[in-house]
């Protein structure tokens, strides 16, 4: 039976999840219908920040990580619908939050980098980075 503090990390995933989804793809496709200027330059990078936000909602709900404290020691466990797959496939899960995770740490410096250039006036072009 699961206690109120799962029941409330559940529900909270829940809304986490329709919220994220909902507004992540509004954000994509306001993205690509936009025509102003500044929204044209970063749509990519906008763009790409909301695909990888979709994405880890995506994997945490099927994750639902809770913590709990096992032999004095805190540690992670699954409440979501993996817990009933094949530990390959729910390592596989746990294996493509945490690519996703280190992916939104380098997209971050590499959209900062884009929009510093559009404000400097730099051609994108001609930068030394890969975008």
């Amino acid at each position: 039976m699961l206690s109120v503090l799962a029941l409330f990390l559940i529900c909270s995933n829940l809304i986490a999840f329709f919220l994220g989804t909902i507004l992540n793809v509004l954000v994509i496709y306001l993205c690509f219908r936009v025509t102003n200027i500044e929204i044209n330059r970063m749509r990519w990078a906008i763009a790409l920040a909301a695909i990888a936000e979709l994405a880890v909602c995506t994997v945490l709900i099927g994750l639902q990580t809770g913590f709990e404290e096992i032999n004095g020691f805190p540690s992670i466990i699954l409440l979501g619908f993996v817990v009933y797959f094949p530990n390959a496939i729910a390592f596989c899960f746990w294996e493509s939050f945490l690519l996703l995770f280190v992916f939104r740490l380098i997209s971050l410096p590499i959209s900062f980098l884009h929009r510093y250039s559009i404000i400097c006036g730099y051609e994108i072009n001609s930068l030394p980075i890969f975008l």
